[in-house]
């Protein structure tokens, strides 16, 4: 049985790219996954666009909490055997996934694997050729015809589309966040993973094309700058030339032994908060906490009347916070069926999010817009009871300027 790979996608704005990213993930994937997107403060189209995909969880960061942070947040999230991080600015091909994991399969020891592509440093860069999309697809199934299942050990690779065994994770932890924007903390995540005592497999039959550097472009960042000072991080961490030559030796290294206290990257700080995050609110929010399962018939009928009062267009969504244990996914799906058994679409309504971490609001504490729907709302309860055109006014005096905090 091939086992459950989570897909961890960074993005922070470059929008066109995003979406081709997760166009071919979508039908180039048939592996068990999980799609888990962190989303590093981009602007508001990016945003809206991340708020349709209902295949997928994402965390929205407030600002950009660079590639290390992000990734860390996703990996902290994620629950897969396998953990791919991969680059908002790549098209995947057919096979990819099922091929990388069978790859990471073939030893006990290998800890990650890279593909081949058409931009990327080092060895795994191949010279294509092809002009197209279309004939990108075409070289990629030729290649792996004729590598299938064959590769190579090498000391690192390159973390636009790296697939991390869990046992590595658990040993190392997270990429290290000096490494700011990007740059070098891929490196790095492979040497401490050589350190502890894993392998690094280039699958040569995994092709993926690489638009390459589209997020630095799309926030105006110096590349060179940038890799010029992770390097000198990369550098004095572990005893390299401080001058950039293009390429670095590393026996010498590797000849140390692993130490926890310095070569692991504790995502700990993460564990309570990474599906805590919610995207920023419009113009409404309502909050419901569900303490336990005897709550959820109460709020069965709030559901299915916020479902009607509004659509997807609607400035407005519900946050259900799971204090009873049932989990984001099983509520999630809960939800689902209670809206389609009322005839309804649940894509074309008002948006609803499921948190399992981070702590619930308290009603006194609540911005202007946002309110306590339930019995944590302490007795001020008129929006469980609610009708839809009653929570319909509630969003309009919103709109226009007003407080309503509740519903008289």
């Amino acid at each position: 049985m091939i086992p459950l790979v989570s897909l961890v996608l960074l993005t922070w704005n470059a929008l066109e790219y995003t979406r081709i990213t997760i166009e071919s993930v979508r039908r180039f994937t048939t592996s068990p996954c999980e799609l888990i997107i962190v989303d590093n403060g981009s602007d508001a189209p990016t945003v809206d666009y991340l708020r349709t995909l209902n295949d997928a969880t994402v965390i929205y960061n407030p600002e950009n909490r660079g590639f290390a942070g992000g990734c860390n947040q996703g990996i902290a999230a994620s629950h897969g055997r396998y953990v791919m991080l991969l680059n908002n600015d790549v098209v995947v091909t057919e096979h990819w996934l099922e091929d990388m994991v069978a790859a990471a399969q073939r030893d006990v020891e290998i800890g990650i694997v890279g593909p081949r592509s058409n931009k990327v440093a080092g060895v795994q860069q191949l010279d294509a050729g092809y002009q197209t999309i279309e004939e990108m697809h075409r070289f990629s199934a030729q290649r792996r015809a004729a590598f299938h299942g064959r590769g190579t050990l090498l000391d690192r690779v390159i973390g636009f589309c790296m697939l991390i065994d869990r046992r590595v994770i658990d040993a190392i932890g997270g990429l290290d966040e000096n490494f700011g924007t990007g740059n070098f903390e891929d490196d790095d995540y492979c040497m401490r993973t050589r350190l502890a005592g894993y392998k690094i497999w280039m699958a040569d039959d995994v092709f993926i094309h690489h638009y390459g550097h589209r997020t630095f472009a799309a926030a105006k960042i110096d590349y060179a700058a940038t890799m010029e000072r992770n390097w000198g991080i990369f550098a004095a961490k572990y005893g390299l030339d401080p001058v950039n030559r293009g390429g670095y030796q590393i026996a010498h290294v590797l000849a140390r032994p692993f130490d926890p206290l310095r070569h692991r990257v504790s995502l700990e700080r993460y564990a309570s908060s990474a599906l805590a995050e919610l995207p920023p609110r419009r113009t409404g929010r309502l909050h419901s906490v569900l303490p336990d399962e005897s709550a959820w018939q109460p709020l069965t009928a709030f559901i299915r009347r916020y479902a009607k009062a509004f659509s997807a267009d609607d400035p407005v969504d519900l946050v259900i916070w799971d204090r009873a244990g049932l989990g984001g996914a099983a509520v999630q799906r809960r939800i689902e069926r209670l809206i389609e058994r009322e005839g309804i679409s649940s894509d074309r309504t008002g948006e609803i999010f499921v948190s399992e971490a981070g702590e619930p609001p308290h009603a006194a504490e609540l911005p202007l817009g946002e309110a306590l729907v339930g019995p944590a709302a302490g007795g001020a309860d008129r929006l469980l009871r609610a009708s839809r055109g009653e929570l319909r006014g509630w969003l309009t005096t919103l709109k226009d300027g007003g407080q309503a905090a509740d519903i008289e």
